[in-house]
């Protein structure tokens, strides 16, 4: 089935609020396609506060980000409570990031922290030179990586043709984390860009540009809105096991003000 941008984020707020409708991802557990969402967009919250929010919209299932188990400055055994405290709630830890793992050093400790945590799957932004380094700790700890690219700004891996080139030949768990926001930005097709990357693909992802502060590239709001206006391949569609990404922004008022949320689905997979 093809989904229409406009038809996905409907079916999505809906899923969130109706337990029981017609859709591809369901809130809870049911169905091969998990929706959950990504911490990061619950950033300007505390972590009982966001896993309280997570809870509101009736969601088992999250993505989080460094704000709510932070990787550094803290110990294994914080980081197992932290994450104990999302599983207390109903909520099961699909996957960490977006981690940066530029530096050597910020490896290991990543794949220490996502072992602890019980992440299978570090959504990251390496440098293409860390990648065999990257690959090896992969193999030690049999958790998969998913490399996010990050549009024109992006001097490493602003493309998913970029990501793709460079894991092609590596291990199947070196895998994409695919933009679609930030692809569309570059101008590459979003679809072929899918569809190129298979089975490696291990997270879809629709990020609203943020233009302000930096200078816009020539077209790119153009190209953004013609790629959430088109036909979407679901991960089933294109045969891709993994993870579908989408931000939608939401308009409550809370404490800090208007947010953004950002909600994956989780296709279930052998990989």
């Amino acid at each position: 089935m093809n989904l229409n941008r406009r038809e996905f984020l409907t079916t999505t707020l809906a899923a969130a609020a109706v337990p029981v409708i017609p859709a591809i991802a369901l809130p809870g557990d049911s169905g091969p396609i998990k929706l959950a969402v990504a911490t990061y967009s619950l950033r300007n919250f505390k972590r009982p506060e966001a896993i309280k929010m997570i809870q509101e919209l009736g969601i088992k299932f999250a993505d989080v980000k460094e704000f709510h188990i932070p990787i550094k400055d803290a110990t294994p055994e914080e980081w197992k409570q932290d994450a104990k405290e999302f599983r207390d709630a109903g909520i099961k830890l699909v996957a960490c990031g977006n981690v940066d793992m530029k530096k050597p050093e910020e490896q290991r400790r990543a794949f220490e922290y996502a072992k602890t945590c019980g992440f299978p799957t570090i959504v990251c932004a390496p440098t293409e030179e860390q990648l065999p380094a990257i690959e090896k700790l992969v193999k030690e700890y049999n958790i998969k990586i998913a490399i996010h690219n990050h549009g024109p700004e992006d001097k490493f891996f602003s493309t998913p043709k970029m990501v793709y080139d460079a894991v092609k030949n590596m291990d199947p768990r070196m895998g994409l984390c695919i933009d679609i926001g930030h692809t569309a930005r570059t101008g590459a097709d979003v679809v072929e860009s899918i569809q190129m990357a298979g089975p490696r693909q291990g997270s879809q992802g629709s990020a609203q540009p943020r233009l302000e502060g930096r200078t816009r590239q020539p077209g790119e709001r153009r190209r953004w809105r013609a790629a959430h206006q088109g036909d979407l391949p679901s991960p089933h569609q294109a045969e891709v096991p993994g993870l579908l990404l989408a931000r939608i922004r939401n308009q409550r008022q809370r404490s800090a003000g208007r947010h953004e949320t950002v909600f994956r689905l989780h296709a279930e997979s052998d990989r």
